[in-house]
């Protein structure tokens, strides 16, 4: 039997088993992953489509899906054996993924350009160091894509100087790489950053306005941003979830959640659902979505010379706070900074340093794990071997923005890969290894 007859049995047995409805989600997921990713990796991020084939599209089912890609208007569409057509365009926000059921615009669509980025805020070492231990770490080859790097790009900075920066395979310095869930943590930093200059405040409630009758409006804008609002939701990304059918299904991005269970114990539980409700909320603080934009570039990304921004968005022009940021290794990079500076860029303080001591306080229920949006080490529940002061950035493919107070430095890596292929804890124990041996 050959390939293509084989898969499209394995789908004939799915629908008969499981019945259309899941068929159907799971094609609208594998299809509507293919299109968004092609069309951020080549639109946004400038990298060349069969690259992109190669390197991020090349796993099971996903390679499978067959992507057209239109450079006139700026729009992908994907199919599996011309199954549930999913298109994804790019805009000024960078890329969006159309529902299956509205067509994707017909007028060409320019990504918009973004004015060259400062990196004055970076203070740069006058001679870089190689961490030999680190480098071999954190760049080994993947056998599964013919030996390219796990990791794009990795930046140390050790007493607020950038020592290390290294870049692999098609990235480079002025690439825009994918975040997955640092977002989460940006969106943080963004309410701390409104939080500071207005009346609202982070324990506040009733942030739902479709709750104000019922017991969930309780749940405050804290429980939300430290996973604790009790919303029953699953986080697998390897099946039919909640998580993938908000990302690559669902019109509505925050439907699912909005009608979940609700546990008003509300036990700790990481969930991308909680992440784009405060996305919802902050963007409703605005008239309009260019001055939610104009927000985020003023308060937090223009004073740190971030320029080179892509907070992606459903079609209704919300932030998908939860998973889909873009913007330059350097620009996470300056994010981490800002933590390690206690929200200041010099004598302009973009973040309370009284937010930022609360993104650093453990969740309730969390085992010292997770707190204000960002992830943690108290008591070495994380990384045994690791400092207890540690701030994380996590993304889901090994994205990371580590911050170690104690040790003064601040480790940046991009890329694809899991825990098994590059160990956080090694990483960071290679970088203090190295620094206390060069420096």
């Amino acid at each position: 039997m050959s390939k293509r007859k084989l898969i499209l049995f394995s789908l004939l047995v799915i629908a008969l088993v499981l019945g259309g409805s899941y068929l159907r989600s799971y094609l609208n997921i594998i299809n509507g992953y293919a299109a968004k990713t092609l069309a951020s990796e080549h639109f946004v991020a400038k990298r060349e489509v069969e690259e992109i084939k190669r390197s991020d599209l090349d796993f099971f089912p996903i390679k499978y899906s067959s992507c057209r890609v239109n450079v006139v208007q700026n729009i992908v569409d994907c199919t599996l054996f011309g199954m549930a057509r999913r298109f994804a365009y790019a805009n000024e926000d960078g890329a969006t993924l159309v529902p299956i059921t509205v067509l994707p615009p017909t007028e060409t669509k320019e990504v918009a350009k973004r004015i060259k980025p400062v990196d004055t805020m970076l203070r740069i070492a006058d001679s870089a160091i190689s961490l030999p231990k680190t480098q071999k770490h954190a760049f080994l080859p993947n056998p599964e894509r013919g030996g390219r790097s796990y990791t794009k790009a990795l930046l140390v900075s050790y007493k607020g100087h950038l020592i290390y920066e290294k870049y692999a395979n098609d990235s480079h310095m002025q690439m825009p790489m994918l975040g997955w869930s640092m977002s989460k943590s940006i969106l943080s930093l963004a309410v701390g950053a409104y939080l500071k200059e207005t009346k609202d405040t982070i324990t506040q409630n009733d942030v739902v306005p479709i709750w104000t009758l019922t017991d969930k409006k309780e749940i405050s804008l804290e429980n939300l941003i430290q996973m604790r609002s009790g919303l029953k939701w699953d986080e697998d990304y390897n099946n039919i979830s909640e998580v993938t059918l908000m990302l690559y299904e669902e019109k509505e991005t925050n439907r699912l959640i909005k009608k979940a269970s609700y546990n008003r114990n509300k036990p700790f539980q990481y969930n991308s659902g909680n992440t784009n409700l405060v996305s919802e909320w902050l963007s409703s603080k605005f008239y309009t979505h260019e001055e939610f934009n104009q927000f985020l570039r003023t308060r937090l990304f223009n004073p740190l010379g971030m320029s080179t921004v892509y907070a992606e968005t459903n079609m209704d022009q919300m932030y998908i706070a939860s998973s889909y940021t873009y913007m330059r290794a350097r620009d996470f990079h300056k994010l981490g900074l800002l933590i390690s500076n206690g929200g200041q860029i010099g004598n302009n303080e973009l973040v309370s340093p009284h937010y930022i001591q609360w993104m650093k306080k453990a969740a309730i229920g969390s085992n010292g794990r997770y707190g204000g949006g960002v992830w943690l080490n108290k008591s070495g529940n994380l990384y045994p071997s690791v400092p207890s002061d540690l701030i994380m950035f996590k993304g889901f493919n090994g994205q990371r923005v580590i911050i170690i107070p104690s040790e003064e430095i601040v480790i940046t890596k991009l890329g694809m890969s899991k825990e098994t292929q590059i160990s956080t804890e090694k990483l960071i124990s290679n970088v203090l290894s190295d620094i206390k041996e060069q420096l």
